[in-house]
């Protein structure tokens, strides 16, 4: 698991890094195609993990509960009331990655609730959650390089 976590890790850094010395209006901005913007895929990648890893296993989120409401699969910014403040969105990201490893290794992960994903994956266990947690982000770490290449 310690290799998982890493790469989590070293995904969420790739990530911030690739978007470091963009604008706020760059950062919002949704693309003719898609439904969401940067921001978005970023929040979405640690309140995913939130919700599997530690809403499934019965342990209290890192993340206020506003961040689901934002972030969750489902959601778009075209729906926002108001935009989230980025450098927090930021800040839970980095946050996130270090309280998973913590976490984890202080064994503070009650029992998991099974839970089946949209793409059929039965999730059974925290190890199992953590390790689908690190795929689907890296699924929109492709989102972000992608979207990056369309507002630059």
């Amino acid at each position: 698991m310690d290799f998982v976590i890493q790469a989590t890790k070293q995904t969420r850094s790739n990530c911030l890094n690739l978007i470091k010395d963009l604008s706020s209006d760059q950062l919002n901005f949704i693309p003719e195609g898609y439904n969401n913007n940067l921001i978005w895929h970023v929040g979405h990648m640690f309140v995913s993990e939130q919700i599997l890893c530690y809403s499934r296993s019965n342990t209290p989120l890192v993340v206020p509960e506003t961040y689901l409401s934002l972030f969750r699969k489902g959601t778009s910014p075209r729906e926002w009331t108001s935009k989230p403040d980025i450098k927090e969105v930021i800040h839970y990201m980095n946050l996130t990655s270090e309280a998973l490893e913590a976490d984890y290794h202080n064994k503070r992960f009650g029992v998991f609730t099974e839970y089946a994903t949209s793409s059929g994956v039965v999730l059974k266990t925290i190890e199992g959650a953590i390790i689908y947690s690190y795929g689907h982000e890296n699924l929109h770490f492709g989102n972000i390089i992608s979207m990056i290449k369309l507002i630059r």
